[in-house]
């Protein structure tokens, strides 16, 4: 196996690893501390970096079938999906009764949200409240975060393509990000609204 081929695999798995180990039940308490200490300490990223990983070709097992190991991983994974589709919906329901008006694509049809896996629940708090919020949420220990993807149309292999995006820019540096994980009850997520509701400015 090329050396390439050896680095495009290990980079993924590495990061799984370290989410994993740093959002385990034991670590994720210290390293919460330590972001929130960071963050306090110095600036705010203006936008998030993409991580991205890119390849001139798709890797020949792609049609090859998968170990024994993935298989026995969704296995044990796919029992839960409902629940935990039920669960994240149930968190986003409580996030709706505080922030449905300035959720983002709060235009979104009720048929489509109803379907919607809420992976998480962004909301737009403005550009020039955002930091002061987000730190004020960090220091009485919510976790959340800002916007998770940045406008690709600043990333520099895409600057040449024709078009405006500054309404996007804008959005992303307008985002705090909500939680909506297994981990996340609704006596919580019913606390952080409360919390955020009085941190925002003319809601």
């Amino acid at each position: 196996m090329a050396a390439a081929e050896v680095l495009a695999i290990s980079i993924p798995s590495k990061k799984i690893l370290t989410y994993r180990f740093v959002t385990s039940r034991l670590v994720f308490p210290l390293f919460f501390a330590l972001r929130r200490s960071i963050i306090e300490s110095g600036e705010i990223v203006d936008v998030l970096p993409l991580s991205r990983i890119e390849t001139a070709r798709l890797d020949d097992t792609i049609a090859s079938r998968p170990a024994l190991a993935v298989l026995g991983e969704w296995s044990r994974k796919f029992s839960d999906i409902a629940d935990i589709l039920n669960h994240r919906r149930s968190i986003a329901a409580v996030y709706d009764r505080y922030f449905r008006q300035i959720s983002v694509s709060a235009e979104t049809p009720e048929e489509c949200r109803a379907e919607a896996g809420f992976v998480n629940y962004p909301i737009i708090v403005g550009r020039n409240s955002r930091d002061k919020i987000y730190r004020a949420l960090l220091a009485n220990n919510y976790d959340v975060a800002l916007s998770l993807y940045p406008n690709v149309h600043e990333m520099e292999k895409f600057t040449d393509i024709p078009g405006c995006t500054t309404n996007v820019s804008e959005l992303v540096r307008s985002i705090i990000t909500l939680p909506t994980h297994t981990r996340v009850t609704p006596a919580y997520a019913e606390r952080l609204s409360r919390f955020l509701l009085a941190l925002i400015p003319s809601h």
